[in-house]
């Protein structure tokens, strides 16, 4: 129900780099976005116009399961890490990782229609926890390990979790909240931001757009999360659990090292939280 055939809404953040006067409708976003890469808001502002000025269509959404009184209530859960959109090797690349993608999402279409039939599954819980790019400066060796620039792997970024991932599962009705949690690739800086982490990494852009989107096109059994910290918290049945990439800390694979950030979260949040 929406069209991206001629790529203009999508053009304005891929051209952030080599911006191109072919587009006169978008010179002046293209032109803003390629001056103020590092600020977040005013290329916010400037994509928010774009989706405006694009009027996409509401995307049709089926009408929410009725609830069984006889059957139980479930949730499911997806968590999408590394995904590392851009990433250039003999076996993946941007268009692999889309199909990659997109399987996915008819795989939980399909748990969703299997579970359905002895449960109530009351929502769809999308847990997007970091390094969604891959990041073309933030190793010495990221320009040989990647197949485009950042502006362009965040476009894909946009483009696939949108439309590959959301919109499809999104289309069941069923409510779905989503988190985003950066990771160590999504940034540009070799430093690690220290205040607001969350809004300081390339994926607050991405996440924010693609709400936009969500916004857009009606899907209104979709809500986001994108915490300003590099973790995120969330309620399940009364229960709370909490999500990071884990980069922060430093966390080793450990038992003993996942307990001790565990406790650390659950002091800083002032819940009993589970992992």
């Amino acid at each position: 129900n929406y069209d991206f055939s001629n790529e203009e809404m999508i053009s304005n953040i891929r051209s952030t780099y080599s911006a191109r006067k072919r587009n006169s409708k978008l010179s002046k976003e293209v032109k803003v976005l390629a001056e103020t890469l590092n600020d977040t808001d005013s290329i916010l502002n400037e994509i928010k116009q774009v989706i405006k000025e694009e009027k996409l269509r509401s995307v049709k959404l089926s009408k929410p399961p009725k609830k069984d009184g006889k059957k139980t209530d479930m949730a499911i859960e997806l968590l999408l890490s590394d995904i590392h959109i851009g990433i250039k090797t003999k076996t993946t690349d941007t268009e692999i990782t889309r199909k990659r993608i997109s399987k996915i999402a008819s795989m939980v279409l399909e748990e969703n229609d299997r579970l359905s039939k002895n449960y109530n599954i009351t929502k769809i819980q999308l847990l997007l926890n970091g390094d969604i790019i891959q990041g073309n400066k933030l190793h010495p060796d990221s320009p040989e390990s990647c197949e485009s620039t950042d502006p362009e792997q965040m476009a894909d970024a946009i483009r696939i979790l949108f439309r590959d991932l959301i919109t499809p599962i999104a289309q069941t009705g069923i409510k779905i909240d989503v988190i985003g949690i950066c990771g160590n690739h999504d940034r540009q800086d070799k430093n690690r931001p220290t205040v607001n982490p969350g809004k300081a990494y390339l994926t607050y852009t991405i996440y924010e757009s693609i709400k936009m989107l969500t916004e857009a096109t009606n899907m209104k059994n979709v809500s986001w999360d994108i915490p300003e910290d590099e973790y995120g918290i969330y309620e399940m049945f009364g229960s709370w659990f909490v999500v990071e990439h884990g980069h922060a800390s430093g966390i080793k694979p450990t038992s003993g090292a996942l307990e001790t950030q565990l406790l650390k979260r659950s002091n800083q949040a002032n819940k009993i939280l589970q992992g």
